[in-house]
């Protein structure tokens, strides 16, 4: 004799399922070391390139007054 299920009882409930999705909070954010490392390193680049170009943008200044001045 075969057992008759009812449409909407789902025949593989997994219980384990259940407990883990009412322990995560649906705000949470996974995160990844790896692309915050990678942010770091691209940020500390950006960081050198807008140093080296002040740099350069007052030493092209201070040169331009001093050559205006002698």
């Amino acid at each position: 004799m075969e057992k008759k299920y009812h449409p909407n009882i789902s025949r593989e409930k997994n219980f384990s399922d259940e407990l883990t999705k009412q322990n995560i909070n649906p705000d949470f954010k996974k995160v990844d070391i790896n692309i915050l490392l990678n942010r770091v390193k691209v940020d500390n680049f950006k960081n050198k390139k807008k140093n080296i170009a002040f740099i350069f943008f007052i030493l092209l200044g201070l040169i331009s007054s001093a050559y205006l001045i002698f």
